[in-house]
This record gives structure tokens, sequence and C-alpha cells, in this order.
């Protein structure tokens, strides 16, 4: 289509500094539309927003714009916006929008109601004022004329709309009228304002979303909400929050969650001549790094780590939790105890039982005859603990009756009057609220418990909890400072090896990044899901320091890729008690850390009722089988914990918490452990002991694949080479294949081995350009880049857990010399990152040998930069160093 202001005036009715730019409500209507016509009619919704830049219409210049939608099946896909410019050159189409597109979940979603939003937000808007302070920053808004009314509360600000009549009738050409949208939007306006305490110099943009939901049309009046959620301290000027618009009934009609907003200074907002600031690009820049550093830093402190950290973290534990008003805790705590009690006498009265004196029975019995699905027996024994301390049931030996003791208070009406006296622990309150009135249904089997805690797959009850809220703030806080303080005076010198185990959402990420020294920083972002990995790669695009990679710590690391005694720096916060056995899981993150390495935890010393009532619905919670140190719940006691580290292998100390109870609900401790130095590793151990590996080699024709197996047969390892052919043959170790069929390769792989772990060496794309006359080889880049895919669909076809390297020779402007890039293997490198992106599992890295070396130094060089283990998986070599691609501005 194409965008300009007469044709389309609504272009024009949003102006910063002057000039027209698309508000984000056009992208979302052209990303639904778009949908509707490639994917079916609907409804969709739209998440994974990210608005690139902005798009200027310039006043009598059309620009000529594109939304291409990709389907991904089941009615899901992914949109990107293009424009190209009047005139310009038809190469330079530039990228303003991109975004996922899937069907829309049944029924609206859960929040704040417009009853909700009125009781809270009761302090008027001066709108005239807004309007001043928009119109002094360059900012004009037609839509501001809608802005009627408006009351700010915490954080939020609820608007009342009037739209003039030819704006509320929901034209049939809209799904959701994007001036409608515009005017909502400007409850924001108000929000942001003042939002970092001062008011903002320029003004703020909106610069992506989560997720967009659209429920029907609007009318002429509608109310808009608008509330943000508690911002990072280490990223200001950003801030998110969620928007959602009613009708005149109090009905929803559209819902956009994880706004993201970023302030802009004067002048920066639009630059006239659609040229971009230099430092929003990065460049690819090869460092050289030592071909064989020791993991050990010099000068390493005589007393332990942990006790040097110690030293000032009480003091700066007492401060945060001064800053953050954590005895807020301690003050709801016990109301909260009472209504989880409630809560769980309510569900088991729901299930049958009305706890009145009676025959005494044992907890599988009574759970049996009420229903209760076995997967929630250990729940359900909780529960009765719980009913026990509030005296409405008893414990005779093995078994339990009811006492007929006094009901517990509504529970409801206790979290009214919590979330009334407390609202800065809203979130903690409202999902125990949540899961607490749904306790039956879960028990009995009929509710999913992780639909009440990621209710339609957002993260967002429980990120607000472990990042957002004051408590986690605050031991994010000081889990930072903890770093802040090991960094110095334990890890002096070189590269820094960082490991974070369970890394999640990224608050723990978000808080540790900024004190980490970006030039001598490699951060390994580590979790169990993919999932998890793929949102951190957007999240943490500023820190280009940071690696992604799966990591079952249940598991021995050393089978998933990850070298023993790798790292500096282990980090887990809240995560190691979701284990079953802590002992082989402190064992596994022990073989990660090199000697004098350093253990840093954030963990729970004791169970609440509140945690039990949430996240103790998910059988997760209760795999815990080490019963001798945890018999009632997953939380260790802080002596526990100094036991258990001790036992394998750790110094630990711990800060204690500022004493019993001072923060209610957050018995938390920051658990600091060290890797005694005088040990040896097992890098150091001689060659006859090191565990074996397996390889596979698809091997080129000019040698660098034979000489790769000479070595490593010679070394013990056991290595079969595969050749291209044209059919599938066999002859000891030594197979060809058609390497246009996955199928053969998964079939070599599996007749290889008995299903270990491989590393799989791709060769065969050092041939590139040769013109051999052979099937299967010499065809190009083409060629080279079909067969890599065909290797790597064959590694996931045979179901072997294996790691796939790309070998390439000269194909990176890598070095001080001359020679340009070889054409015919450099796009190997982008089929890598691809990989890389979509299967971190599988992937192993890509090394790009020196064109100028002969055979036998490449074959050594490829075998030291795989079996490093350090994590660098796009290295060259040049001139016999070794160099690792960096981002640099």
């Amino acid at each position: 289509s194409r965008f300009d202001i007469e044709r389309e005036p609504v272009l024009g009715d949003h102006r910063i500094g002057g000039a027209a730019v698309v508000p984000g409500p056009v992208y979302v209507e052209m990303a639904l539309a778009s949908a509707s016509e490639v994917l079916g009619p609907g409804p969709h919704e739209i998440v994974d927003i990210r608005i690139r830049e902005a798009m200027v219409i310039e006043g009598g210049r059309e620009r000529t714009v594109q939304t291409v939608v990709t389907e991904e099946g089941a009615g899901r896909g992914a949109f990107r916006v293009y424009s190209l410019g009047r005139g310009a050159n038809p190469t330079d189409w530039r990228t303003h929008v991109e975004g996922r597109i899937r069907p829309a979940s049944e029924g609206p979603p859960a929040g704040v109601t417009l009853g909700d939003a009125r009781s809270r937000c009761n302090s008027p808007v001066d709108v005239e004022a807004l309007r001043k302070t928009l119109g002094d920053r360059g900012i004009e808004i037609a839509a501001m004329d809608a802005f009627e009314e408006g009351w700010r509360g915490g954080g939020e600000v609820l608007a009342r709309l009037r739209l003039p009549e030819e704006e509320g009738k929901g034209e049939s050409r809209y799904h959701f009228d994007p001036t409608v949208m515009d005017a909502a939007m400007l409850a924001f306006a108000a929000v942001l304002s003042e939002a970092d305490g001062r008011p903002a110099d320029g003004g703020y943009f909106l610069v992506g979303a989560e997720r967009v939901r659209i429920l029907s049309r609007p009318g002429r009046n509608l109310w808009s909400h608008a509330s943000l959620l508690p911002s990072e301290a280490d990223r200001p000027g950003r801030h998110v929050g969620n928007l959602r618009l009613y009708d005149d009934g109090g009905v929803l009609v559209a819902s956009l969650e994880g706004l993201l907003f970023q302030r802009a200074e004067p002048g920066t907002l639009v630059r006239g001549d659609g040229r971009l600031p230099a430092d929003w690009f990065y460049r690819v820049e090869w460092e050289s790094i030592p071909r064989d550093p020791g993991l050990e830093g010099s000068g390493r402190p005589a007393r332990p780590p942990a006790e040097v950290a110690l030293e000032r973290l009480p003091g700066k534990a007492k401060a945060l939790h001064a800053e953050f008003r954590l005895e807020e805790y301690a003050e709801m705590g016990k109301d909260l105890d009472l209504a989880c009690a409630a809560y769980a006498e309510k569900a088991i009265r729901q299930l049958g039982w009305d706890l009145s004196p009676g025959a005494s029975r044992t907890a599988d019995d009574i759970a049996a005859g009420l229903g209760v699905v076995p997967r929630h027996r250990r729940l359900f024994g909780k529960l009765l603990d719980v009913l026990r301390e509030e005296r409405l049931v008893e414990r005779r030996g093995e078994n339990w009756v009811g006492t007929g003791g006094m009901p517990c208070p509504d529970p409801d009406g206790i979290i009214e009057a919590l979330l009334a006296r407390h609202p800065r622990l809203k979130p903690q309150v409202e999902l125990t609220a949540k899961c607490g009135r749904r306790l039956a249904g879960v028990l009995r089997g009929e509710e999913d418990p992780l639909h009440l805690l990621f209710e339609g797959g957002s993260f967002e009850a429980t990120e607000a909890l472990y990042r957002y809220s004051p408590s986690a703030r605050a031991f994010n806080a000081l889990v930072r400072e903890a770093v802040s303080e090991l960094v110095p005076k334990s890890l002096p010198g070189g590269t820094i090896r960082v490991l974070e185990i369970g890394a999640g959402t990224g608050g723990t990420s978000s808080a540790v990044l900024p004190v980490l020294p970006r030039g001598r920083t490699d951060y390994f972002f580590t979790d169990i899901s993919n999932a998890f990995l793929v949102r951190a790669r957007e999240k943490f695009a500023d820190f280009p320091f940071l690696r992604y990679q799966l990591l079952d710590i249940e598991r021995d690391p050393q089978a998933q890729g990850f070298t023993p005694g790798g790292f500096h720096l282990v980090i887990a916060a809240n995560v190691l008690h979701a284990t079953a056995d802590m002992r082989e899981t402190l064992r596994h993150a022990r073989s990660l850390l090199a000697p004098g390495g350093i253990l840093l935890l954030l963990e729970g010393t004791r169970t609440e009722r509140w945690a039990d009532l949430t996240f103790g619905l998910t059988e997760g919670w209760w795999r815990f089988a080490d019963l001798d140190l945890r018999p009632a719940g997953p939380a260790l006691s802080a002596e526990a914990w100094r036991c258990v580290l001790g036992e394998t292998g750790f110094r630990a100390a711990i800060v204690p918490d500022e004493g019993e109870g001072a923060r209610g609900g957050q018995p938390l401790a920051v658990i600091v452990a060290d890797v005694p130095t005088k040990e040896v590793r097992p890098t150091d151990l001689p060659a006859a002991v090191e565990k074996r590996r397996r390889w596979i080699v698809l091997a080129d024709r000019g040698g660098t694949g034979e000489g790769i197996a000479g070595v490593l047969r010679r070394g013990g390892d056991s290595c079969v080479l595969v050749d291209p052919g044209t059919a599938y043959r066999r002859s000891g170790d030594r197979f060809e294949v058609d390497p246009r069929r996955p199928g053969d390769i998964a079939r070599m792989i599996g007749e290889a081995g008995d299903g270990s772990p491989y590393e799989i060496l791709f060769l065969w794309g050092l041939d590139a350009g040769k013109d051999t006359g052979e099937p299967g080889r010499g065809d190009g880049a083409e060629t080279a880049c079909s067969m890599a895919v065909s290797a790597f669909r064959g590694l996931l076809r045979s179901g072997t857990p294996g790691k796939l390297w790309i070998v390439t020779r000269g194909a990176q402007p890598a070095g001080s010399g001359k020679r340009p890039p070889d054409r015919g293997q450099a796009p190997l490198w982008g089929i890598g990152r691809g990989i890389a992106v979509e299967h971190p599992d599988l992937w192993g890295g890509l090394v790009d040998l020196d064109p100028e070396a002969g055979t036998e130094e490449q074959a050594a060089m490829a075998i030291e930069c795989v079996t490093r283990g350090d994590g660098e998986d796009q290295v060259a070599i040049r001139e016999g160093k070794r160099l690792v691609a960096r981002l640099a501005r």
C-alpha cells in the first residue's frame, strides 16, 4: 500500500517535532488486517511486537509500505512491516515493526476490572496541563481532543474518552480504529509524564508490546486504564505497562499487555534526515585471545572469597531491607497465613469433608475418599499440616481426624483487607487468592495449575513476583552487590566466565549484568527450556557478551556439552530447590567451577504457606526426594545448606536473614560458596583417564578431515569418516552417504554408535567452488549450504545427542590479511547462526581455518577449537592466533 497524508489523514494526526510519525496502533491494525487475509478470518491476537524504527511520513512524500506475513501453521504466523521512500533506491527498504500472530485466546483475559480501576484512581488529572506538557515537548496528537477526564492512582491512570461521531462508529474496514487506540494510549502520557520522579525532557516512545487482544469494536464512549509495572533500577528511562479499554458498561473491549516505553531526549525522537544514530549499530570485530589460557587468575586472595564477600554484605542487606521497606512482609505475614489456611479449609470442605470429629484415617485414605488425584497427595498432606496448625484437624500417629474447631474467617475478606493495607505487595496477595479459590479443582485434577500461574502462557504474574516485587528487587540488588564485591576481589584479570543456572525470565540476570566488565566477561544464560533462551536473546540484545545454552542441572553438565572446570562464577537464584536430589545437583554445579571458583545462590530457608498454595500446586514443587535434608518442603534450612555444601566439596558461608520473621514471607538467604584451589582440575588429568569423545567427520577432499581423524584416533577417541556420494555404503568406520538425503545421515549416525553424544564436524563445505566433477561436490555455495542443512536435519532426525560444528576455510574477514572472504563458504556462517538460534542444544560452533596454513596445522587447530569447551562458537584462526567474534559499536 501507499502511505501519504492526503489519502490517509490519520497519518498526520500524530506529530513529533512537526514530523508526522505513524503511531503504534496503525501497525496493530495492519497486522490484524494482514492476518485475516493470509491466515484466515480469526480472531487473532498479536504478540512479541517490536518497533525497530519509527516510520516518518514527510510532507508531500508518500511511502510504499509492505506487510509481510509468514505462515507457521495452525493459524500462526510472523509479520514484518517494511517501507520505501518515494524516489529511494529500490534496495533501501526499512524494517519498522515485527511480531507474531496467533489465534486469539478464548474468553476475556483476567485482570483489573473497571470498578477496580475507579476505586484506585481518584486524584484528578489536569488535562490542559498535560496537553501543554506534550506541546512543549513537540508532541501533537489529534486524539488528545477525545481525552475528556482522567484520574490518577499509584502508577496508574483511568481516562474517560469521548470520541467524535465519525470515530465511534467502528468502521468495518478497521478491526479497531487506530485513532481510537491512539486516544486510549494517551492515558500512558499522563502516567509517564513524571514516571522517573521528574518530568521527562523529551518524551516516551512505544517500542514494543508483549500481547494485543481486540475483543470487540469500540463505541464512542470508552474508558482507558493504563498501569505501569515496577521499573527496573538498572534500566532507567524504560517502563513496562498494561492498557485495558472498557465500554461504558465495564465490558473489556481491548487488552494491551507488556507495552514497552523508552524515554527519548529532545531532538532525538525523529531525525529529519532519516539517518539513524551511529551507536545503534554493531559491527563484528575479531579479538585475539590466548590459545591455551588457564582459567585461574593470578594473585588470588589468601582468604576464601566467601569470607571476603561477607564482610560488607550484611551491612548492605540491612540497608536494602530498609530501602525497600521489607518489614511490610512481616506485617502482612500472619494475615496471609490465615488466608491460606482459610482457602485450604474451604477447599477440603468443598471436596466433601466437613472436618467434624469422627473415625481417624490415614492421609491417603482421606485423599482417596475425597477424590484427590495421586499427583497432588503430597500437597494434600501439606494442607492437613496447615489445618493441624489451625487446630481444625488432629494427627494421631499416622492417622488424621477432624476436631470440629471454629472455622477460619472468609479468605476473600482477608485478601481484600490485605490489598487495601499493602498495595505494594499486590502480586503476591493476588496470586495467592487466585490459586486458593481454585484449590479444590486442582486437587481433583480438574484445574491445570500452570494455567493459574501462567494464564494464557503469560509470565506477567510470576515475573511480577520474581522481578518487580519489593522483595525480588531487594534480593536481586543484594546478589548484584555480592557480584560487584566478588569480581574485583576474587576474580582479578583476564576474561571472567560466568554461568547462570535456570535463568528463566532474566530477573537476576538483569540485576547482575550491568556490574560485570563488558570487555572481559563471557556470560552463559542457561535454562532447561528453550523458550526462555529465545526470549532472553531479544531481551538482552544490549549485552553482546551473553551466550545462550540449554542446561538441565540434574544431569551431568559434561554430557550436555559443558567442559568441567570451565567457569569462575556460577549463579542460581531460586532454582536449586526445585531439583530432586540436592547433593547430586550441587555436585553437578561444582563440576562446572574451576578451582577457586565461586557458587552464588539465592534460596529460601523456610517454605511459606502462600508458596505451597501457589507454586506448590505444580508437581515440580514436590519433586524433592532427599527427605533427610528437607522432610516437609523443598526449602533447606540455613544449617542444612551449610552441611550439604560441605558434603559436596564446597566451602560455604551464608548471609543470614535479619532475624526470624523479619521479612514475613521472605526468609531468603544469599549463599556464597567456593571450590578449594588445591585440587586437580579434570583438564589437568592425564589423557589416559579423560573421558573419550566420539566423533563423526564429514570429510573434505583436500585431506583436512583425514588429518583430523588421524589425530583423534591417535589420542584414543572413536572417529568415523563420512564422504558424500550417490548411495549409502559402509566399510568399517568409513561411510558414504547421499548428502541430499537426511535419512542417510540419520541412518549413518545410528549405525556408527550406541546413542552416546557425538561431535559432528562438517567439512564438506571446504570443497565449495572446486570443480571435482563428482556428485554432491563442487557445486559452490548453494551446494555447500544444502549439504549443511541436510547434515543438521539428519542429526535432528537421528534423535542422538550431538553437537554440529561447521568448519570453513577463509570464509571470514578475520585477521590483518587483505585476502577477501571465500564467497563459496561464507554463507555457511549464516546457516550456522540460524541453527544456533533454533536448536542451541544441537549446536557446537563455527570454525574458520587459516587458508594460508598447511593441512596438518589446520587439522590440529580445528581440533583445538572444538575441544576447548570454552563456549566460543565463532572462531577464526589466522597466523597461528585464535580469534573470536565480538560485537562492537
